[in-house]
Order: C-alpha cells, then structure tokens, then sequence
C-alpha cells in the first residue's frame, strides 16, 4: 500500500494563535491511540493535496515540527458550505496491530455487456466500511461489471474478494454493489390525433342568453295578438 507523507506544525491555541495564521493557512487537529490530541496548521494547498491523494483508505506518515512520523489516517474533512473550499481536518493516529473502522472506496472495472443495449449501470454503493488493522487496509475493492449482460443483473458486496484480517458487518453481505436498470422511454402524448373542432362546436359564452333572448322574441306575437281584440265574445266575428 502506498503511504503519503506530511509535515505539520503544532498550533497554538487561542486568540494569540488565530492572530499568528497566515492567509494560507489550514488548521487541523489530530488524535488517537496513545496520542493526545494535537492542534496542528500547515499550507492549505500542501494539506488539500495530499488528503485528497491519501483519501480515508492510505496512511499518512505525519511529522510534526519534524519529530519522527507517526501514522495516521483521514478521519474528517470539514468545507465551506458555499464554496466548498476545505477548512478543518481530522486525522487518526494509528497504533500497529490494533484494529480501526475505516472506509475504503469500490472501483469499477471493465464494461457491461448490458449497456450495450442502453441499459444503465447503476453504482449504488463508492465506499465499504471495514474494520481491520492499519497494515491490511486495501487500497480499494475492484469490481468486475464483464458479467452484467442483462437487465436485473447484480453484483453483491459477498460477491467480494476479502482478505481473511479483513472484517465487514454482516448486514452490507446482501447490499447490492452494482445493478443492471432498464431505461424507460417516457411516452410523449400524440396531439395530432385529436378530433377537430370546428369554431361552430364550440359553445359561445353568450349562448344561453341568446337562447333565452329568442325565446321571448317567439312569445311576444302570441301575447300581441291576444291583445287586438279585447273582450269579443266568443263565436263572433
């Protein structure tokens, strides 16, 4: 396993230290097993590079005020909300021989077979949680997809070669890894088979006043003609 190295200085507390930060400056802290916890600062771009190429799963070797390296992992990386920039650091300090929880990242290899056909290859878990000692820690767990041919295929964390030191909760066993989706084409509605209407189907606003307005039109020579003759008798003309 490749080991990184880094070189930290001890940093004072308190509002003395605050004043004595430079503008590219990182703090961080690291603690563990026989070790208190030391408040530490160090070059922002030299920090940020080598925990990102370390991530949660290579040792570091940190000196500090260059005192003999002591190991050490990545245990918490704080950011910026807005703009993401790294702030504060965690590291572990690791005693040898003593088993740690660490999370180490899964890597996918080769191509699906399934995916030829445009169905999706859906990665569902990037990191394993393990628990092992310093020394037997992997790099990554490396998963071959050559096998996923169809739609349903998957790849299980049992599916996993382990080395025998290396310990994983027996619940993520049946955790799919890696599976093999159907694409849906979404079905888009066909308007050129809608029924034409024409302008006179369509009901006017002004319809049922119309309708009443030729009503009484009808009704009025009835009542007219009722009232040319008032009061003749009946049979006489």
């Amino acid at each position: 396993m490749q080991t990184y190295k880094l070189s930290l200085k001890r940093r004072q507390t308190g509002k003395a230290g605050k004043r004595l930060l430079g503008q590219n400056d990182i703090r961080g802290v690291v603690y563990g097993h026989d070790l208190e916890s030391v408040p530490l600062v160090g070059d922002y771009q030299t920090v940020r590079r080598v925990l990102s190429q370390a991530g949660t799963s290579h040792i570091i070797k940190l000196e500090i005020d260059e005192a003999e390296g002591i190991d050490v992992l990545v245990k918490e990386l704080d950011h910026e909300p807005v703009s993401n920039r790294l702030c504060h650091f965690d590291l572990l300090a690791l005693k040898k021989g003593q088993k740690i929880s660490v999370e180490v990242p899964i890597e996918l290899k080769g191509e699906a077979p399934a995916a030829k056909f445009g169905h999706v290859v859906h990665q569902l878990i990037d990191n394993l949680e393990v628990y092992t000692t310093p020394d037997k820690i992997p790099e990554s767990f490396v998963v071959d997809i050559s096998t996923l041919s169809e739609v349903g295929d998957t790849i299980h964390v049992s599916d996993l070669n382990f080395d025998a030191a290396v310990e994983i909760d027996g619940g993520l066993l049946e955790q799919p890894i890696v599976k093999i989706d159907e694409v849906r084409e979404l079905e888009v509605e066909d308007t050129t088979a809608e029924e034409e209407v024409s302008a006179d189907d369509i009901p006017s606003e002004h319809g049922e006043e119309e309708a009443e307005a030729g009503a009484e039109d009808e009704a009025k020579p009835a009542e007219d003609s009722a009232d040319t003759n008032p009061g003749q008798p009946e049979g006489k003309s």
